[in-house]
Formats: structure tokens, C-alpha cells, sequence
């Protein structure tokens, strides 16, 4: 009788092991499980958040493509109007050597006019 109360406690000792073992493993088995979503749910926000970051990136890039277009506009219209300068610039200095040579001319003759008056004059 003494064996079958020593096999008996030691029954009861595995069946008590047991059941610790197993209430530990479904423990750790519901922990898992919540992890599990916990890492779904993670995993997914993280998905829509490289996606926001990707399209956000992507309108950030086509703003800045934008904004290099309306730059390039803008160069592209300064140097027109800076040839459009340079073009006067020429046409006024033409105008200018022109004129001088104008007021050059129109003082030779009155110079030759009042000369040859001049000497008209003394001759009488």
C-alpha cells in the first residue's frame, strides 16, 4: 500500500506538472497568437505608411519637377529678353555712330559753306 500511495502522489505530481505545463503552453499559445496579429497589424500600417510615404514622395518629386520646368521658363525668357537687349544696345550704337557721323558731315559743309562764303566775301 505504501508503493500505492508513493505512485499515487507521484500521479498526482504529473498530473498537477501536467497541468501546469499545459495551462503554461496555452498561455504562451494565446500570447503567440496575439503577437501574431499584433505583427499583421504593424506589418499593415507600415504597408499604408510606405505607400503615403511613396505617394507623398512622388507628389513632393512632381512638384519639384514642376517648379525645375517654371525655373527653366523663366531662364529661357531672361535670355530672350537678354538678346533682345544686346540687339538694341547694337541698334542704338548704330543709330548713335550714324548720327555722329551726321553732325561730322553737317560740320564739314558748314565749315566748307562759311569757308567758301568767307572767301567769297573777301574776294569782293
Amino acid at each position: 500500500m505504501r508503493k500505492f500511495n508513493k505512485l499515487h502522489f507521484q500521479a498526482a505530481m504529473m498530473a498537477e506538472e501536467l497541468k501546469k505545463e499545459q495551462d503554461t503552453s496555452s498561455h504562451l499559445e494565446r500570447m503567440k497568437k496575439n503577437l501574431e496579429v499584433t505583427v499583421k497589424d504593424l506589418q499593415h500600417r507600415l504597408d499604408e505608411a510606405e505607400n503615403l510615404a511613396m505617394k507623398g514622395g512622388k507628389k513632393q518629386l512632381q512638384k519639384l519637377e514642376s517648379r525645375v520646368r517654371e525655373l527653366e521658363t523663366e531662364v529661357e525668357a531672361e535670355q530672350r529678353r537678354g538678346v533682345d537687349a544686346v540687339k538694341g544696345v547694337r541698334k542704338y550704337e548704330r543709330r548713335v555712330k550714324e548720327l555722329t557721323y551726321q553732325v561730322r558731315e553737317s560740320a564739314f559743309f558748314t565749315h566748307l559753306t562759311l569757308t567758301q562764303r568767307g572767301l567769297c566775301i573777301k574776294l569782293y
